[in-house]
């Protein structure tokens, strides 16, 4: 069962300077459901005039108007507009209105009209009551208001309502309301964006230029989930044996989860003995002087008689995951396993931050292994 709430205002209209009694009606009115959330849409109403305030009499005068809109719970319909009012019907002593919404069951009880505006309440269902009294005119309109954020009243015979100097406040806007098009070009500074508002969300793709962008006033915490590079070089030499040593070591800051990206390079002398061979490792890790489960192992095999002097490189590459915002340390990591005299030299270590925007890492988990004479 359909329950609506209306608000009806009559403002009668006189149909020529000499009637006696008008011949159009005004209704206005205001359409809500029992909880006062007003109504949207098309409603057919029909309107009827009748001598008696109730009974099975036939109705003196009746209009139709289909589809009427509601916006927002209000609507307007001009009654006679399609039907001519008899004369003879307005010169009756009482007359009554009766209306009807949609499928629903007439107003009851029937409200009572003369060529003087009245104001209407009611409840309309399948069996409606009128709310207030008994349901008739309850007095002329002899003075409008200002309400909130409106000035110009009250108004006793004519006037105009108008919306005052900072009378609408934020209370009265529909959230998602003002767009960037009802916004004035350079009317907002920084004292109208309140500290730590405006999300990435409410940013129009390419909406920020450098323009907007005040000089040094990026600093690096303010950039998300950018590249990031650090590196180091040492250049200095020395003599690698079989306990894990750091050959150089660097940090880098990463501003979220993602990937860091290690590159380790050196220069080795390896002094060979007859028939020898030298065997070096060197790897990246997180921890100091230990080698991770990638370390690279690389075979130099001297002549087969004799000895001498090589002079190989060797390289490493290695992938860790980072989380969250902080720094990582990494170490470039060397020892000898087997072999003559090895030195190291000319190391360096090159980190490169990668966030997870830009996709996932998979890594080689098999150690390689190089030989070279």
């Amino acid at each position: 069962m359909k329950r609506l709430s209306i608000f009806l205002l009559m403002i009668v209209v006189a149909g020529s300077a000499s009637a006696a009694v008008p011949h159009v009606f005004n209704y206005q009115g205001y359409v809500s459901d029992l909880d006062g959330t007003p109504l949207d849409g098309n409603f057919n109403l029909v309107f009827r005039i009748y001598d008696v305030s109730s009974g099975a009499d036939p109705a003196l005068w009746t209009e139709t108007h289909t589809l009427v809109n509601v916006f927002e719970g209000v609507f307007s319909v001009l009654l006679g507009s399609l039907v001519d009012l008899p004369p003879a019907v307005l010169e009756e002593d009482a007359l009554w209105v009766g209306v009807t919404v949609g499928t629903d069951m007439e107003i009851a009880p029937r409200l009572q009209v003369t060529s003087t505006p009245w104001a209407y309440r009611a409840a309309i269902a399948d069996s409606a009551v009128v709310s207030g009294g008994d349901g008739g005119g309850v007095g002329t309109v002899t003075q409008v208001g200002s309400g909130a954020g409106l000035t110009g009243g009250p108004i006793t015979t004519s006037g105009t309502l108008s919306v005052a100097n900072e009378g609408i406040t934020t209370d009265m806007l529909v959230k998602n309301a003002v767009t960037g098009e009802k916004v004035l070009n350079s009317t907002l500074t920084g004292i109208d964006i309140l500290n730590d508002s405006l999300e990435a969300d409410d940013i129009a793709s390419g909406g920020v230029a450098s323009d907007e962008i005040l000089d040094n006033s990026v600093r690096a915490a303010d950039v998300f989930d950018e590249p990031g590079v650090a590196a180091v070089r040492n250049a200095s030499a020395f003599s690698l044996n079989s306990t894990d040593v750091n050959v150089t070591t660097k940090q880098i800051f990463h501003p979220a989860s993602g990937y860091v990206v290690a590159i380790g390079t050196a220069n080795l002398q390896i002094y060979h003995n007859s028939g020898t061979e030298s065997r070096v490792r060197m790897s990246i890790s997180t921890t100091a002087a230990t080698h991770d489960s990638d370390s690279i192992v690389t075979h130099v095999r001297p002549p087969a008689a004799g000895g001498g002097l090589s002079v190989p490189s060797l390289s490493t590459t290695d992938v860790f995951p980072v989380s969250g915002s902080g720094i990582a340390t990494f170490y470039l990591v060397g020892d000898r396993l087997s072999g003559g005299v090895c030195d190291i030299y000319n190391a360096n270590l090159i980190l490169m931050y990668f966030p997870t925007a830009y996709g996932t890492i998979s890594k080689n988990e098999d150690p390689s292994e190089v030989s070279g004479d």
